[in-house]
């Protein structure tokens, strides 16, 4: 009988794979001085294993066939790229033309990307290019998750780079009025009535967009007498919530479903499917109002949880509460979305938070 087992054994400062081949003959192979790597790939040679294959044989045609960022960004926008609004694309392409300029990570093999590098990377781009903090992050980004995805394919172990700290971006203040949302509505509500009622449920919720666009029907639980409900979410980092629904957001729901029992809650009445971006309906209502951040850049649809928690907190309502509704690990994220000090009464739009 084929045994499959691959045990881990320490020798001196490194550790050691342990197996029998499919021809029967007992193997002990080097795997290097990290436990955990080496417990990954034990995990891969069981695998191969239980599928007949000789996990050495296998390992020397990965390593022939190492893929680079450059070989593997084409593959990546196949499987990820495609999937994400067009705005997000065209970012991910002008990000690798930028990480194009450093061949060292450029020309990298996936398996030998490591913090260290990236880190010299990020230096080089702001001491040489004079890169802002933000443009190199979102050149992190993509490299993070071009990792991750080459981790889902089979072709890398683990992600070096999960949970890498950005540099520090300058705090970006939006200061929206409620006269000025009131208009955004309104121009919304001419053009395309889903998507002003998107926006308006972004503002009495504070969600992500993507929260928002893939938002189900099952997800929401409404409450039968106090006009109110509770919405299951994955926020970002993967963490799973439940937050509390305003009145008024249970309306525009409520709106939106109609009588429908199933699916996504908004939906393009154009496809009769779920919106994947609103970029541009938005951003041509924004740029007619000319409504702006204090930078004097435009409105972007994120920054409708910038204006969430600025009415909360002009209202009175405590950060900790905020913080919780914003679905913020660190309290420090949550005060760079407050902005100090709205002009208007926010009162008329402000989400009101069940007891």
């Amino acid at each position: 009988m084929q045994r499959i087992n691959v045990a881990v054994r320490k020798r001196g400062s490194h550790y050691q794979l342990d197996f029998f081949n499919p021809q029967g003959t007992r193997r002990r192979i080097s795997a290097g001085r990290n436990k955990a790597q080496t417990e990954q790939i034990a995990l891969k040679f069981s695998n191969w294993l239980l599928e007949g294959k000789d996990p050495e044989t296998m390992l020397q045609i990965a390593e022939l066939g190492a893929e680079s960022l450059f070989d593997f960004f084409h593959r990546f926008m196949i499987l990820h790229g495609k999937y994400q609004a067009g705005k997000t694309r065209q970012s991910y392409y002008n990000s690798v033309n930028n990480i194009s300029l450093c061949l060292v990570l450029y020309k990298c093999p996936l398996s030998q990307i490591t913090q260290k590098l990236m880190k010299k990377y990020m230096r080089q781009r702001q001491e040489l290019h004079k890169a802002s903090n933000a443009s190199v992050n979102r050149e992190l980004a993509l490299v993070s998750k071009m990792l991750s995805v080459a981790v889902e394919q089979e072709l890398i172990p683990s992600n070096p780079l999960r949970g890498m700290k950005k540099l520090k971006e300058e705090k970006r203040e939006v200061n929206l009025t409620k006269e000025q949302a009131g208009e955004l509505i309104a121009l919304l509500r001419e053009k395309t009535p889903t998507i002003a009622n998107i926006v308006l449920f972004a503002l009495y919720t504070g969600f992500r967009k993507e929260n928002i666009l893939s938002l189900q029907i099952d997800q929401i639980i409404f409450h039968d007498f106090k006009g109110t409900g509770q919405v299951d979410l994955t926020v970002k980092g993967g963490k799973r919530s439940t937050f509390p629904l305003s009145t008024m957001a249970v309306k525009v729901l409520k709106q939106a479903i109609g009588i429908r029992a199933e699916g996504y809650v908004f939906l393009n009445p154009g496809t009769g499917r779920r919106y994947f971006s609103i970029h541009r309906t938005f951003d041509n209502a924004v740029r007619a109002l000319g409504l702006t951040a204090k930078d004097g850049s435009k409105l972007r649809i994120h920054d409708l949880r910038h204006v969430f928690a600025t009415w909360l907190r002009e209202a009175g309502v405590g950060k900790d509460d905020i913080q919780d509704l914003m679905g913020h690990r660190d309290s420090a994220t949550t005060t760079g979305y407050i902005h100090h000090k709205v002009l208007g009464d926010p009162l008329e739009l402000l989400p009101q938070i069940p007891a």
